[in-house]
């Protein structure tokens, strides 16, 4: 953009300084030519056919009586118009004709001038237009380039503002997606804590279950190899009970344990009637068999009892441990469920706290940013506070010094009119052409 504007600056001028030399040239065409069509030995030569009709209206107005001392000084001044007017006075030209043309000439070398002054005043004016043409482009350019500045540097900043709210939305929902991956690694690790344990604990129950089905198994076999035990000792004290009863000459044993007093008393009550009725004889053998389908009826039915009763021993001591296996898995159940409650306080209180980590972080997040922003803020204020007083510096600045006019070169016409100036060459033989 600034070589841009530097290169329409060049070009701005370079035309400007083309347009002056031209004018330049014109004028010093225009005057070369006026100055050779009116090319004079002195000043007092003839009148010709461009100059007539001035010359009448200078005759008209002019009044030689009220230049009496200035012809006297310019005669003992100047030397080249004295001895002219000693040679041509009276014999060329009159006297008043002599100074008319004079005062003429010098009238017109005036008005030249004049035009020639007016015409470089213009020619400065029209400079000065164009500088300060140039010099409030070159504001409004500089104007330009600064609102442009301005503008670049508020969409800089809105763009700078924008990226900045978009990584911290970046930066935060990294956090949430860090914070929610803890949560759920957290969850995870928990959920598998308590699935491992549920684990333990299944193990663990399975393995009391085996365990007491194995005790179980290991106690009814013992039960039951001590209940056979138990009646087949108690199937010999009975069968001994019975041998001695049916001894002759016996007295009454003692009953075995399986057998009640009354039992006992009627079974001893039934061998004392029977060795009453039956003498010894070949035919005991005879009663013996008669009484035993008795004895094997009380024999069966004692063992009916026997078995009833150890039955009921057994249902009561199964339906005792199975109490306790109840009582012991209401137990495990409890320290289960107590396990599990735990495993969700712990998880709920994790949550609690992720979520609470969570919320201060965009909270802190947030507070950052407003920060931030708000410094940002107040230093696109201070940059635009010293953009606006520089702005305002630069137009208080004084405007530049107009340039120069071009300096015109003297014509032969100047020269001849400012004899005194250097560059002026004194033609002492140029008398003019003579009437």
């Amino acid at each position: 953009m600034w070589l841009y504007q530097a290169a329409k600056q060049v070009q701005e001028k370079v035309q400007e300084r083309a347009t002056s030399i031209v004018a330049q040239v014109q004028d010093e065409a225009s005057s070369l030519l006026k100055t050779m069509s009116q090319m004079q030995s002195n000043p007092v030569d003839e009148i010709i056919f461009e100059e007539l009709d001035d010359y009448k209206d200078f005759q008209e107005v002019f009044d030689l009586d009220m230049k009496t001392d200035d012809v006297a000084a310019i005669l003992q001044k100047d030397e080249f118009i004295s001895d002219l007017h000693t040679a041509m006075v009276p014999e060329q030209l009159s006297y008043k004709e002599f100074w008319t043309r004079y005062y003429f000439r010098q009238f017109m070398q005036l008005r030249r001038e004049e035009e020639e002054a007016k015409r470089e005043e213009e020619r400065r004016q029209k400079l000065e237009q164009e500088r300060q043409l140039r010099e409030q482009r070159r504001l409004e350019a500089e104007a330009r380039e600064a609102e442009e500045a301005q503008e670049r540097a508020e969409q800089l900043a809105r763009e700078n503002d924008l990226q900045m709210w978009k990584d911290q939305v970046a930066s935060l929902q990294e956090v949430i997606a860090s914070l929610e991956k803890a949560e759920s690694t957290n969850h995870q690790l928990l959920v598998e804590e308590y699935e491992t344990k549920m684990a333990q604990m299944t193990l663990q129950i399975d393995d009391a279950k085996a365990t007491g089905y194995e005790e179980g198994i290991a106690e009814s076999e013992q039960i039951i190899k001590s209940m056979r035990e138990s009646i087949q000792q108690e199937q010999k004290e009975m069968e001994a009970y019975i041998f001695s009863l049916v001894r002759p000459g016996a007295t009454m044993p003692s009953p075995p344990v399986s057998v009640s007093a009354d039992l006992a008393k009627a079974i001893w009550s039934l061998h004392s009637a029977a060795s009453q009725e039956i003498t010894p004889s070949a035919a005991d053998g005879a009663s013996f068999n008669e009484v035993t389908p008795d004895v094997t009826a009380l024999k069966e039915e004692l063992e009916s009892l026997r078995a009833e009763n150890q039955a009921l021993k057994t249902t009561s001591e199964r339906l005792q441990e199975t109490v306790k296996e109840v009582d012991v898995w209401k137990a495990r159940a409890l320290k289960m469920k107590k396990m599990k409650d735990e495993a969700d306080a712990a998880a709920k209180h994790q949550e609690e706290q992720v979520k609470q980590e969570i919320t201060e972080a965009m909270q802190q997040g947030i507070a950052h940013g407003k920060a931030e922003l708000a410094g940002e803020i107040a230093a696109l204020q201070a940059q635009v506070t010293r953009q606006a007083e520089e702005i305002s510096r630069l137009k208080n600045q004084p405007a530049s010094a107009p340039l120069e006019a071009a300096p015109v070169p003297p014509t032969e016409a100047t020269v001849a009119a400012n004899p005194g100036e250097p560059g002026a060459e004194t033609r002492g033989d140029d008398w003019g052409e003579w009437d």
